[in-house]
């Protein structure tokens, strides 16, 4: 395929997932414009998203640069074919086969599901720019688990337009009865413009099925400078709900508290665009995650994670601002889930059903009871493909669902699906 010989025009928004319709690229790079011009040879209908069927969506700049850096001419016309094919192969159409309703044991939950914590792999860029491109590999040190990252065999990385498309994913989620994802999409400051119109074409196919997060990054750490944050997020207005996942991560060397400078300067930004707050808080942050959810009393803040979660019911009591999803209910074989087997996985999970069970009651239910309107249920698939496959979709819904139908029957569609609703009213 010439990567740069084609153009995709949306249809519209659809909630149906085999209804693929057409998403928008961008036209050969050779004959496009200089950045910021107007060109009737790659604009893209909005279909959904506009007042009208007619209205043209400005192109963007897939050779753009937030990150200080700047590309040759010669790289920027290939960066542009290169970043069109890849964008084309991550929204390859596919359809999606009906399956039966699922049947659960009497005690299961069975009311709608909104999954709140879902990572969109990134798109491949499994390409090469023909030379320096001024990025930053930093000095060779990485995160606690970058070696374990790095260890995944290349089939088995979940990358959009290699091992796994938006339509397979968007199906898997529909065969598993989630009915929305609240998901963190990435958008690196060295290559914006691609990764932010994969999430636009994203929402315009698949519509409420994906809530969209600007998962904002550079080299080290798992943010960018407010400044950086108001460009990318003014490249494609209105499209994102939330900021996030940032904070902690375990890929990246550099890991501040919430109250650090650049996290300010990004809450600031979220605050004035309305967008809600997904943060990672990392061992011993909960001070200040405290201090940054007085700070920004206004801006509701989602978190998760093994670290803060023995200070959630403290941190809920003081900050009506504050929501947490239990992702972690499976906890004792989740780096398992991670790095593993896939087949190992499901193994222990069958094997260790009621354990897992039990231990994520003790963990959870006295704090749900207490503060039922601000807990939520998620999974954290991201770091391996296969945690996006149908099959394994369904068994952390039917765990899911196993553990919100042991809470108090008062509580459980606000966990399943009331609280995460009412944060997109």
């Amino acid at each position: 395929m010439d990567p740069g010989a084609s153009e995709i025009e949306s249809d519209g928004a659809s909630d149906d997932v085999g209804e693929t319709g057409e998403s928008a690229t961008q036209s050969d790079p050779a004959d496009d414009p200089e950045p910021g011009t107007d060109s009737d040879a790659s604009q893209i209908d909005s279909g959904g998203g506009s007042d009208s069927a007619d209205e043209a969506v400005a192109p963007l700049d897939y050779a753009l640069r937030l990150d200080g850096g700047d590309y040759g001419l010669f790289e920027s016309i290939y960066l542009r074919a290169a970043w069109t094919q890849i964008l084309e192969a991550a929204l390859e159409p596919s359809e999606c086969p009906a399956t039966p309703p699922v049947e659960y044991p009497s005690g299961y939950y069975t009311g709608p599901l909104i999954e709140t914590h879902f990572h969109m792999p990134p798109l491949s860029d499994d390409f090469d720019t023909g030379g320096d491109d001024g990025s930053d590999d930093g000095d060779g040190g990485g995160g606690v688990d970058s070696e374990l990252y790095d260890a995944i065999a290349e089939n088995d990385r979940p990358l959009l337009g290699a091992t796994t498309t938006i339509d397979e994913i968007a199906c898997a989620l529909t065969q598993e009865g989630t009915t929305t994802a609240f998901t963190f999409f990435p958008v690196y400051n060295d290559a914006p413009a691609a990764l932010i119109d994969l999430a636009y074409n994203t929402v315009e196919r698949h519509g409420i099925l994906f809530v969209p997060f600007i998962q904002s990054t550079s080299s080290e750490i798992s943010t960018v400078e407010a400044e950086v944050l108001e460009e990318m997020l003014g490249l494609r207005p209105d499209l994102f709900v939330g900021f996030g996942e940032v904070g902690d991560s375990p890929t990246e060397p550099i890991n501040l508290p919430p109250d650090a400078p650049i996290y300010v300067g990004d809450f600031e930004v979220a605050q004035s665009h309305e967008l809600l707050v997904y943060f990672h808080p990392g061992v011993g942050d909960h001070e200040n995650l405290d201090r940054a959810l007085k700070m920004f009393p206004d801006v509701t803040f989602l978190v998760h994670g093994d670290f803060v979660r023995p200070y959630i019911g403290a941190l809920m009591a003081g900050n009506p601002n504050v929501y947490y999803t239990f992702n972690d209910i499976f906890d004792e074989v989740t780096p398992m889930f991670r790095f593993g087997d896939k087949q190992d996985f499901i193994d222990a999970m069958e094997r260790d059903w009621e354990q897992l069970l039990d231990q994520a009651m003790v963990h959870y239910e006295d704090l749900i009871n207490q503060y039922p309107d601000r807990f939520m249920w998620g999974t954290d698939r991201a770091d391996i493909v296969w945690n996006y496959h149908a099959d394994i979709g369904q068994l952390l819904v039917k765990f899911g669902r196993d553990f919100i139908g042991r809470l108090d029957p008062a509580v459980q569609d606000k966990v399943g699906y009331l609280n995460a609703e009412s944060l997109l009213q």
